[in-house]
């Protein structure tokens, strides 16, 4: 009996995991797609590597942030 509901807490555990993973890479896709890489930062515009759009982790919050706030002030 225990094994039973550990195998089913195990799946539903699995199935969160994919989920969650699933939310992640869409959103990822969404962003990236959005936003093309210019070669500069688009917060800070400091220069990045090729392919990249942001300087660091900082940056791309604050810039997400920010253009979530300029969405619900649009509204």
């Amino acid at each position: 009996m225990l094994q039973q509901n550990a195998d089913v807490l195990d799946n539903a555990t699995e199935n969160e995991l994919k989920a969650t993973e699933a939310a992640i890479q869409a959103t990822l896709a969404k962003s990236q797609r959005a936003l093309p890489a210019v070669g500069s930062c688009h917060n800070c515009f400091e220069p990045v590597g090729a392919g990249e759009r942001f300087c660091d982790e900082f940056c791309r919050d604050d810039y997400d942030h920010r253009a979530q706030r300029r969405q619900a002030n649009a509204r």
